[in-house]
């Protein structure tokens, strides 16, 4: 069955192909017979049905893409991260065993978490003393007020638990862009750290609507109005975000910012400059400098390291 969808493509679709292209050869007015049309159509048709070495063969990536048409290109750019563009695209015969492992090795295993909430009022913040409006225009930190409170939440991290007292960044997207959520409500978006990729006991799953109740009493002590206003919540842990969004370890960063894999080591030194140890493989994703937090840059970066070589 590995090979059924390259036999329906050569078997059913370049056929299928071919006449289409016949038929828009002879509809178009080219002054051509209907063997030149057909030639023109044989010619023009798709032919790479993934007959020659397939470029990624992990049985983790899904089979339909394993074996859909192949793409040539010079120049491939991943904004994968690291661990998932080398340890589950790329066959590990064509990469060093050490560079592999060295891969292996990344710190992933600190990740975050979110909590989305439908809302039918804005928070009132008690501790607020500026302009009303201000805090909904921008967001609102809780926790980590001290370093004590920070080294708590990442000791609790290291001890494979969700902090007990997290760290959290709220905002109110709907306030700047009401389409987001239906009329008469908002949408409130909470990033949460620091989480454990995985826990030291049971899982995300079973810990889930605990962690949740926790998360919206602890928002609640400074937004008294947050527990009552909310008509619908999801929380989306780390094994979601691995899930749903292929983030190893859930991690948002790709690769943490760690000390050791920032600026010349980020993700490692060999890889610092955006190219692969595989000629024509580039990096843009977060795990490139200068990181994550959605700025652009590692893909600004990269774009110019690719530039670059094309022009050499």
């Amino acid at each position: 069955r590995d090979h059924d969808l390259p036999v329906r493509t050569l078997l059913i679709g370049m056929p299928l192909t071919i006449l289409l292209g016949l038929g828009l050869a002879l509809a178009i007015p080219l002054g051509l017979g209907f063997w030149e049309a057909a030639l023109l159509a044989a010619i023009l048709a798709p032919t790479d049905a993934a007959l020659g070495q397939t470029v990624v063969a992990s049985p983790l990536v899904p089979p339909r893409i394993r074996q859909a048409l192949n793409v040539e290109a010079s120049a491939v750019v991943s904004n994968l991260d690291p661990k998932r563009t080398f340890l589950s695209m790329i066959d590990p015969a064509d990469l060093a065993d050490d560079f592999r492992r060295r891969v292996e090795k990344l710190i992933t295993n600190v990740s975050c978490y979110k909590l989305l909430a439908v809302i039918d009022e804005l928070p009132e913040w008690t501790a607020w003393d500026g302009d009303a409006h201000r805090p909904h225009a921008g967001s609102v930190i809780i926790g980590g007020a001290s370093r004590a409170e920070v080294a708590a939440a990442h000791d609790d991290c290291e001890a494979g638990r969700p902090p007990r007292a997290a760290i959290i960044s709220l905002s109110v997207p709907s306030v700047s862009d009401p389409t987001v959520t239906q009329g008469g409500c908002h949408t409130a978006s909470a990033w949460i750290f620091p989480a454990p990729a995985r826990l030291a006991e049971g899982s995300w799953e079973d810990v889930r609507d605990r962690v949740a109740d926790r998360l919206i009493d602890q928002i609640t002590e400074y937004a008294p109005n947050f527990r009552d206003s909310i008509r619908h919540f999801k929380l989306r842990t780390p094994l979601d975000l691995e899930r749903d969004n292929g983030l190893t370890d859930g991690c948002i960063w790709h690769v943490q910012h760690a000390g050791e894999q920032l600026f010349w080591n980020r993700p490692l030194p060999e890889l610092s400059a955006y190219r692969a140890p595989l000629r024509g493989l580039y990096l843009c994703g977060a795990g490139q400098h200068p990181g994550g937090e959605v700025t652009g840059m590692p893909g600004h970066n990269a774009a110019h390291e690719l530039l670059d070589d094309w022009s050499h």
